[in-house]
């Protein structure tokens, strides 16, 4: 199997209290949005395997109305979603 056929795990890290997780093609993006459609962006990786991202800060994002969905895609981010406890 190739390299780039070989499924990656999902990436995981904690935002204000509360476990997400999202594919790993967030790697390569800046932003990540949040199930509530709050738009993330990360200062960097902690180079791990998988990687996790750093220094997470809220940036605005005027979506009114807008889905997480439809915001992920319209600035090029990837949906998180949250993890329950016992995942």
């Amino acid at each position: 199997m190739a390299i780039s056929e070989r499924k990656h795990p999902d990436i995981h890290f904690l935002f204000e209290g509360k476990s997400y997780a999202c594919g790993y093609e967030a790697y390569g993006r800046q932003y990540i949005v949040l199930p509530d459609g709050r738009v993330l962006a990360h200062g960097g990786w902690l180079e791990m395997y998988p990687p996790a991202p750093m220094d997470l800060r809220v940036i605005p994002i005027p979506r009114a109305g807008a889905s997480a969905q439809e915001i992920a895609t319209d600035i090029y981010g990837v949906l998180a979603r949250e993890e329950s406890p016992h995942e």
